[in-house]
């Protein structure tokens, strides 16, 4: 018979509640039932099993063999003089059979010629003089020497040594010594006892630099194949014996001062040798099945729950520094972390020797949570599955060792290519979602793992145009990484297109790109202001018109901005890009030192005033064959009233029209992006001054009704002058004469009207389709025709 336990105290968050979940699976499986199964459900975990609740509790507590959890290449392990070895001399004096394998790792480790033993003064006092002998002059060496001088002076006097050197006495005496109420001259051991231990403490941190890199093989190569899922968690034997570290086990299976094998032992021996069941028990059922006890202990959990990690004003207790937690949820939690070692050795990366590639586990990335920020000193991130379909733990297992996310061909590196591929189905199938952790420093140096967030795991197709930004912004990356004071205004910048691009993969509506998009302006706008040596070699280019199409979303700032940068070459005259980022008019993939940009201003229209007059000039010095208003993309002269009439954002038309000159309009997407436009969004009426004076700013001929042969309307540089005036009457009658001269026949109407002239010179740089409502408002057909 199959039960099935809703696990309360297992849940996806915090990091310490998961790993406890899949850590309580994969004893279960190895140790008592291999069919067991695990999933998640409601924000809990659910194992199903042969073992009703109180087999399971009665296996975990009376039958449980422990993992040999041990790190000898620590300090605080237990393996060193000084260290704390409660728990370890608690197993080594156990008669439970279930403690046999543990007890004969830590003694084959105690064995070990490697690991230093300090027995008698000499012994330290040499060490400290070979040390100092071998370094140069400086701090440490003095602090050696002073160091020397206690143990010698602080000794006492030949006759409590009874005629011994003092190098020749244990320290095993000295320490009984200035412990003992009885002995003579107490004061005199008590200092140099203290002496010792500082000496001794020295001595260790000498021999545990020197011995670290070979001890760690050595506990590969040396101990029972029953402690390699732990060595493998926590650290990568790279080439040229070479380490990297589990950041889920911290530095090495530590966190500052705490060795996570020291108290994984210490829990242990409190739980199964000085514990009394009944309480075990108990301590059991609260930990998995969150049911409410009052004997919790004060203990450190680590980084793997923030909430109770440790110091003063964290919740509950200010006044308190430590917390109360459960000896379960830290031994459960340790249990767990040892999926996280699968296949290491062969997932890492040959560019990137002393990089560890833990399953799930990229570089950081500091967006999407409330308190990122450039100076976050994070570096690595753990993005933990969630499954709702029962799987055996060999499954999980599985899962786990190739654990990985792709995105195209690539392995995933950072926190943002892997919510890109969690959006493009870049990871195994079955999973339904992933929990982030980001690993960040919240107590002095020591690091938390931070919940930040979830994303679940569905197709998003729209993502797949991020691809597009690896390419784009690739010089713009090559820069930062080369130059040594990168300007702020830079980080600044690429750090607002991170949290775009990632809040793209979180939810990928026409408002995410169009926010996207708009950063990636703000980027080229930064870049066009600095000279060629503070910028990256070549402009950024090689957006598909898709983006443009995604960033829609159903206004006319969309509609402008992308028709205005879509202004191509004419002739000589470089695309609009020239004129304002200082691009090589017939080479727009090259900078041109030799320009400056014409857009300056007050204000958007001004800006587009400047840019307009000056590539009338350019048409006229280089005697372009038409109007220098060419463009791959057009709108509507209705769209243009909305501008005219101040109804827009200027600030948004801005920004999307500086991300959109980044868009290489031959690429694939134009058409459909035409289709979609064929109609305006707002059949505003037309404004016949507004009409008259952009005929004669068009780059297509206006047909004549009465040859009906194309006429080129030569445009009226006078008109930019007025308009700029505020003299719009004037403009349109100039435009009038303009016409007749060309053999046209405007109506004979008044074309003045209120109107922000300056604005209406500015609108005439935008392109239009739909030429013949224009020509219908402003020439008289039939009279022409009579003539």
């Amino acid at each position: 018979m199959k039960h099935q336990h809703y696990l309360s105290g297992c849940r996806p968050k915090p990091l310490a509640s998961y790993l406890k979940a899949v850590g309580l699976l994969r004893l279960l499986s190895e140790q008592k039932d291999p069919d067991a199964k695990g999933w998640w459900e409601n924000e809990k975990f659910v194992v199903q099993t042969s073992l009703d609740r109180e087999e399971l509790m009665g296996f975990f507590c009376k039958e449980y063999v422990p993992t040999p959890v041990i790190a000898p290449w620590n300090g605080g392990s237990g393996f060193y003089l000084g260290d704390n070895q409660e728990g370890m001399n608690a197993i080594l004096e156990s008669s439970d059979g279930r403690f046999n394998n543990y007890k004969e790792v830590i003694s084959q480790v105690q064995s070990w010629p490697e690991i230093p033993s300090f027995q008698t003064v000499e012994d330290i006092y040499g060490l400290l003089k070979t040390t100092m002998a071998s370094m140069g002059t400086g701090k440490k060496r003095d602090d050696l020497g002073k160091m020397l001088n206690s143990i010698e002076g602080d000794a006492p006097p030949l006759e409590l040594l009874n005629g011994r050197s003092v190098l020749e006495i244990p320290l095993e005496e000295v320490e009984e010594a200035s412990k003992a109420n009885d002995a003579p001259d107490k004061s005199k051991w008590q200092k140099w006892w203290k002496s010792l231990k500082k000496a001794r403490t020295n001595c260790n941190t000498i021999k545990r630099a020197e011995n670290k890199t070979a001890i760690i093989p050595l506990c590969r190569a040396r101990l029972p194949e029953s402690c390699l899922p732990w060595i493998d968690a926590v650290c990568a034997i790279g080439d040229h014996e070479g380490f990297s570290y589990n950041p889920v086990l911290g530095s090495g299976g530590n966190e500052g001062r705490l060795d996570f094998s020291n108290t994984f032992m210490k829990r242990v021996s409190d739980l199964f040798i000085s514990g009394c069941m009944e309480n075990t028990l108990r301590l059991f059922d609260s930990a998995v099945f969150d049911t409410v006890i009052p004997e919790l202990v004060y203990a450190k959990i680590g980084q793997y729950d923030p909430g109770k990690a440790g110091g003063y004003n964290q919740g509950m207790e200010i006044e308190t520094k430590e917390f109360k937690i459960n000896p379960w949820d830290f031994i459960l939690t340790i249990e767990g972390a040892l999926l996280l070692g699968g296949a290491v050795a062969r997932r890492n990366p040959t560019n990137e020797r002393t990089h560890f590639t833990a399953p799930f586990t990229v570089s950081f990335s500091p967006v999407g949570f409330s308190s990122s920020s450039s100076i976050e000193s994070g570096r690595y991130e753990t993005w933990l599955p969630l499954w709702n379909n029962p799987a055996s733990f060999h499954e999980v297992q599985y899962h786990f060792g190739e654990g990985r996310a792709n995105l195209g061909r690539n392995i995933a590196k950072t926190g943002i290519e892997f919510s890109r591929a969690v959006g493009s189905l870049g990871v195994d199938r079955g999973i339904n979602a992933f929990e982030r952790f980001i690993f960040l420093e919240r107590r002095g140096q020591n690091k938390v793992a931070l919940p930040a967030g979830r994303i679940n795991v569905k197709f998003k197709p729209q993502l797949y145009l991020l691809h597009e930004l690896d390419t784009v912004l690739r010089p713009v990356l090559a820069f930062l990484r080369a130059t040594k004071n990168v300007p702020a205004t830079f980080v600044s910048a690429q750090r607002n297109i991170d949290n775009a691009i990632f809040a793209c993969t979180q939810k990928p509506d026409p408002f995410a790109f169009n926010n996207l998009i708009r950063e990636i302006g703000c980027l080229e706008r930064v870049i066009s202001t600095h000279n060629l040596s503070a910028k990256p070699a070549k402009p950024l280019l090689g957006l598909s018109p898709k983006w443009v199409a995604h960033c829609d979303d159903g206004t006319v700032e969309v509609r402008i901005a992308a028709a205005l940068a879509s202004i191509s070459s004419t002739g000589k005259v470089g695309p609009i890009r020239t004129n304002v980022s200082c691009v090589n008019p017939s080479k727009p993939w090259l900078w041109d030192d030799t320009r400056k940009s014409c857009w300056f201003g007050n204000s958007l229209h001004e800006r587009m005033c400047n840019v307009l007059k000056y590539r009338l000039m350019d048409g006229e010095r280089t005697s372009a064959d038409s109007i220098p208003f060419d463009s791959f993309l057009s709108i509507s002269p209705h769209d243009v009233m909305l501008f005219l009439g101040k109804e827009c954002d200027d600030t948004k038309i801005e920004e999307l029209f500086w991300g959109f000159m980044l868009v290489d309009w031959k690429k694939e997407g134009l058409q459909e992006l035409r289709k979609s436009w064929s109609e305006p969004i707002d059949e505003e009426p037309l404004s016949r001054a507004w009409c008259l004076l952009k005929l004669l700013h068009l780059p297509n001929k206006i047909r004549n009704p009465k040859t009906g042969m194309p006429i080129a309307i030569k445009s009226e540089p006078r008109i930019s002058q007025l308009l700029s005036a505020n003299r719009l009457k004037e403009a349109c009658d100039i435009a009038v004469r303009r016409l007749r001269v060309s053999d046209l026949n405007p109506f004979g109407v008044t074309y003045d009207e209120p109107a922000d002239a300056t604005r209406m010179l500015a609108s005439l740089l935008l392109p239009i389709s739909g030429q013949w409502k224009l020509e219908s408002l402003v020439i008289d057909r039939k009279t022409n025709k009579q003539k």
